[in-house]
């Protein structure tokens, strides 16, 4: 702008009066000592930014040097808006020094002041910045993974974070198929990131730049072109993989948990040793999601060198499916001897080298040796086997079926567990032995005889019998009191093998022999005719007399008695036992070393008197 106007090219003044009288915004015309010659309405925003209180401001010294070097000059100011106590305005500036003569002083320069509000410019501009930091924040504060592809289905933008691990450089004209775990996903991925549709708050599994999965939750929203069609997709993704991960631990926590919980209450539970394995194999079976189970105790025979795990396996305990004809079972003999030979080579090699470090156990990974070589987990074909330990020994293994996901992680961390409760059933299947069992022969005592020979005798059916023999061992204190209490025992111990060896006077007969006290014995042999019964009789006494050669200079030599009764579907026990005795001491007084056959069994008494 000019104070001078265009002639016919000569420069011709204009009238500053003239000049803000037209003008619509804010203007000044000031004297060279700040005095205001003419002004517009709006100009008091310009006095308070140039001559306040009627002298020059710094601005003001600013802008009419360098108008009079210029003539003319702008700048944009800010002032505050008038009438209120906050907020401002903006103001472009056009100043011009209007040359001598035209003002009534001509020895002084004037200045002419025009502004324009560019406030809403201002504004406007500051709020489009305000508004485009304000969406970045927003977007960086409620997603770690911001991402636009084009048309094309590649990555066309990628926040500066990048995305799990990857760079921006990486992913910017890349395919998001590439980020799928599975090549078999990739297309369902690409549909993901490139969505025709708006997705909320959506789940996705991604490969992350060291290969591990990643878990986003991501919205996902279509970019459309001026004429609606879709041109690309825009979204924003939270990292998640931590809190899964953590959700995920804690959930596998709980599912240990609870099956080290409902193993102890199944066990404890049950009274019977075979029925706590079962309850414990049902346990296993549904927690671990297996077709079926199988729980195997390992027993160790007490005269069996120690080490060797391999003396006694006991009968499997089996639930579940049944497997059917097509199906074969697992041989349970092969699988723990396979281990537990697997396992005396482990520790033979653990003595002359030092012992490998407990492996870490991973998801859905079985170790196959542990610290010492001991077998713990292992798989044949669809079986998942477990050794259990108690006391830092094999007592037993566990064999699942077709084990669902994470089987091995939680047998492992339920191993002692089990390892307790096979224990515990051996030491119940033990106490019960104990109680029934005569500790130094190991034949049955007089109570567990009474009850097996109760049950054999209602088992009894039509014309079937069988024999009762009541046994004394003659002249057993002068034994004891001649060669000492060791020797006496080893007697018992030998008349104890014998009786059990009567089974093959009757091949497949029930064959119940019991030591009912001191030097009573008694036995039960199911089946045979009087015959076969009195062959029986004669066997114990010529056998008995072979062994009783160790004492020959004795004067008192030891000897049987033997009373015999034949027992028939009716029968009472209590009856047998009595006759059975009657008999023995017939014997008795007849001079020992014989046996007779019970009067209500025959009606002749048939006395083999000693030579």
């Amino acid at each position: 702008m000019s104070a001078w106007g265009d002639t016919g090219g000569e420069a011709t003044p204009v009238e500053p009066r003239a000049l803000l009288a037209s003008f619509s915004g804010p203007g000044l015309w000031l004297g060279d000592d700040a005095r205001i010659l003419c002004e517009t309405e709006k100009s008091s925003a310009l006095q308070a930014l140039l001559c306040p209180q009627g002298m020059w401001s710094e601005l003001g010294h600013e802008l009419i040097a360098a108008a009079r070097t210029r003539h003319i000059t702008t700048r944009r100011c800010i002032a505050p808006a008038a009438g209120k106590p906050y907020g401002s305005c903006a103001y472009d500036l056009t100043l011009m020094a209007l040359p001598v003569g035209m003002t009534t002083q001509p020895d002084a320069w004037s200045y002419l002041v025009l502004a324009r509000d560019a406030s809403f410019e201002r504004n406007l501009i500051e709020a489009l910045v305000n508004s485009r930091a304000l969406y970045r924040d927003l977007v960086e504060c409620c997603g770690d993974f911001v991402w636009e592809v084009d048309m094309n289905d590649r990555f066309s933008f990628v926040s500066p974070g990048g995305a799990v691990g990857y760079l921006p450089e990486a992913l910017n004209g890349a395919a998001p198929a590439g980020l799928a775990l599975d090549p078999h996903e990739a297309e369902e991925l690409t549909d993901f990131f490139a969505a025709r549709d708006d997705l909320t708050e959506k789940e996705v599994w991604v490969r992350s730049e060291t290969g591990e999965p990643a878990c986003l939750i991501a919205s996902v929203r279509p970019i459309l072109d001026e004429y609606g069609r879709v041109a690309g997709a825009r979204g924003v993704a939270r990292d998640v993989t931590a809190e899964r991960r953590r959700a995920r631990e804690l959930n596998e926590q709980r599912e240990d948990d609870a099956l080290i919980s409902a193993l102890a209450r199944a066990v404890q539970e049950e009274l019977q040793p075979d029925d706590m394995l079962r309850a414990a194999a049902q346990v296993l079976m549904v927690s671990l999601d297996a077709a079926a189970a199988w729980v195997r105790p390992l027993e160790r025979k007490p005269d069996a060198p120690d080490g060797n795990e391999t003396a006694s396996f006991a009968t499997a305990v089996a639930i579940g499916i049944d497997l059917g004809d097509e199906f074969q079972a697992p041989d349970l003999d092969v699988l723990a001897r396979d281990a537990l030979d697997q396992a005396a080579q482990g520790r033979q090699e653990a003595e002359n080298s030092t012992p490998a470090p407990i492996p870490t156990l991973a998801p859905n990974v079985a170790p196959t040796l542990d610290l010492g070589g001991m077998p713990s987990i292992w798989r044949k074909g669809a079986f998942l086997c477990l050794m259990t330990r108690h006391a830092d020994m094999p007592n037993g293994m566990i064999v699942l079926l077709d084990a669902g996901h994470r089987a091995e992680e939680m047998l492992a961390h339920a191993a002692s567990h089990i390892g307790n409760a096979i224990e515990q059933a051996r030491q119940l299947r033990e106490l019960a032995r104990l109680s029934r069992t005569d500790e130094l022969t190991g034949l049955l005592n007089r109570r567990a005889f009474i009850e097996k020979t109760e049950q054999a005798l209602h088992a009894l059916s039509g014309d079937q019998q069988a024999a009762l023999f009541l046994i004394d061992l003659d002249n057993f204190k002068a034994i004891n009191d001649t060669h000492g209490h060791a020797e006496g025992d080893a007697l018992l111990r030998s008349l104890a093998t014998l009786l059990q060896d009567m089974s093959s006077t009757s091949p497949g007969a029930l064959c119940l022999p019991a030591r009912l006290g001191g030097d009573e014995f008694a036995l039960w042999l199911g089946g045979g005719s009087d015959a076969l019964t009195s062959l029986a009789a004669e066997n114990m006494l010529r056998r008995f007399e072979l062994l009783a050669q160790t004492y020959a200079g004795d004067t008192q030599r030891p000897g049987l008695s033997i009373g015999v009764v034949r027992a028939a579907k009716g029968d009472s026990l209590p009856d047998l036992m009595a006759s059975a005795d009657a008999a023995l001491y017939d014997v008795k007084r007849a001079g020992k070393g014989a046996w007779r056959m019970s009067e209500r069994s025959a009606a002749m008494a048939r006395v083999r008197v000693p030579s």
